[in-house]
Formats: structure tokens, sequence, C-alpha cells
């Protein structure tokens, strides 16, 4: 059976980032993070941030934000080949290695890469192991505090045990 596990996130250098916006436009790029009660130590803070209009939540919210293409994910996986194949269709970035039928496989992609693979293998058209396994990447990104980014879709349960969006 295919199984993922989350491996990676951007990290930010927080003095760096809030001491050049400070510096550059005249405030802190975190100021709106209290209001909404992030934590700087949640990885949804900085993505909520990249905007640098302290609106984290509008900024988390907003599929075409642009600071959705400056943070990435990666995840790991032992997937079966049919399941790499699909994957490959995906703008996510997959490396791979190979032992009998299993595939060590890493996909990474910025954040704006991972919506778009979510949302489309989330369908019910799609693949059962590719929903499946983009269920537990949802899963985990909700996990991780990234639940704003698809608060915009409800879940609609499937008799197989898998969701779409």
């Amino acid at each position: 059976m295919n199984e993922i596990y989350p491996l990676a996130l951007t990290k930010v250098e927080w003095k760096v980032f809030v001491d050049v916006v400070q510096r550059g436009l005249g405030f802190s790029p975190t100021r709106g993070l209290d209001a909404c009660h992030l934590n700087v130590a949640d990885p949804a803070a900085f993505l909520g941030s990249l905007d640098m209009e302290n609106n984290p939540l509008d900024a988390l919210r907003d599929l075409f934000n642009c600071g959705h293409k400056h943070f990435c994910v990666s995840f790991i996986g032992l997937f079966d080949e049919d399941l790499v194949l699909l994957l490959n269709k995906t703008n996510l970035t997959i490396h791979w290695r190979q032992h009998k039928k299993t595939f060590v496989t890493i996909l990474t992609g910025t954040m704006d890469a991972w919506i778009s693979a979510v949302l489309s293998a989330c369908k019910i058209s799609e693949d059962y192991e590719l929903r499946r396994v983009m269920n537990i990447v949802l899963a985990s990104f909700e996990q991780v505090g990234f639940r704003e980014i698809f608060s915009k879709f409800t879940k609609k349960q499937l008799p197989d045990g898998t969701f779409t969006l």
C-alpha cells in the first residue's frame, strides 16, 4: 500500500525578514500575526506574512497569493509504479529510487504547486490511490496550520473512505 509522510518545510530567518522589511517599508511584516493569533513558530505564519500586507488570513486564503510561490514543502513516500506515474502529471518535483516494486519517492513543490495537486487529485474522477494520498497530504497541511488555505472548500466523504473537495 502507498504511504506518504511530511519531510520538510521552508524555514524562515525571522530576524532577517522582519529587519529588511522594516527598513525597506517602514513596518513589520508580522504586525498582523498577533491579531489573528498566528504564532511565528507556526509555518503558516511565514506563508501568511510573505505578501507583506499584514493580513495573514487573507494571504493564506488567497489561492493566487504570490507568497505561495515562495514557500516549499516536501513529502517522502513509499509508492507503487502506478502512483508514481500519476504523480508525474502534477507540477511537483519528483525524485525516486526503485527497489523491487517499491519506489522511495520525494515530492517537493511550492505551496502553489501543492494546492494545484491537491485540488486536482481530490476529485471523484481521479484514481483512488492518488486521491487517498492527497487526502493525507491535505490532512498534514491542516495539522501544521495550513487549514486556512483550503477553507473555501468543502470535503465530501466518499464510500471508499476518501473525500473530494
